[in-house]
């Protein structure tokens, strides 16, 4: 298995281990499916940043808007809270993200099905927007109305693009 995807199982086995909720999420878990290299990992989490740079006060850790950077044995890793999302002001970034206990509702904010397909630790995908089935016939959809999502970033335009490419 790839090294990348190893070492995101072992940043999730830690915030697991220290009561909190956490799967590899986006890129990485879609990677994984297509038995491609995983090149970067997100990690979505109930944690909160303040709890996320406290698990891992040892490593090195960068905060970000989208969440905390987190270096682990020479490999970086996105850490996000669960969230959801109130309207887009700027046509590329929501007004207000809200953190949520909910694995759910942070899939609900991912731009397209192959986005929101969540691996835990054991491997078992959480898959709400059918990402996989998507992935295998290689169909690039996004969560909810395209029109609507394509209107709130024109930016995801270019993220199928290059999915349409890559695929």
């Amino acid at each position: 298995m790839d090294q990348y995807l190893e070492r995101g199982k072992e940043v999730i086995k830690i915030l697991i281990n220290n009561g909190c909720e956490a799967y590899l999420i986006g890129g990485a878990v879609y990677n994984a499916i297509l038995e491609q290299s995983v090149e970067e990992a997100e990690i979505t989490t109930n944690a909160t940043p303040e709890m996320i740079k406290g698990i891992f006060s040892e490593a090195r850790v960068e905060e970000e808007k989208a969440g905390v950077y987190v270096y682990f044995y020479g490999y970086k890793f996105l850490i996000s809270t669960f969230k959801f999302e109130e309207k887009f002001k700027d046509n590329r970034k929501p007004s207000r993200y809200h953190y949520s206990k909910n694995l759910h509702d942070d899939l609900a904010t991912r731009d397209f099905t192959i986005n929101a397909i969540a691996m835990s630790y054991a491997g078992k995908l959480t898959d709400a927007y059918r990402g996989f089935e998507d992935l295998k016939k290689k169909k690039i959809r996004t969560i909810g109305n395209p029109k609507i999502r394509f209107t709130e970033s024109p930016l995801r335009m270019l993220i199928a693009i290059r999915f349409i490419s890559e695929l």
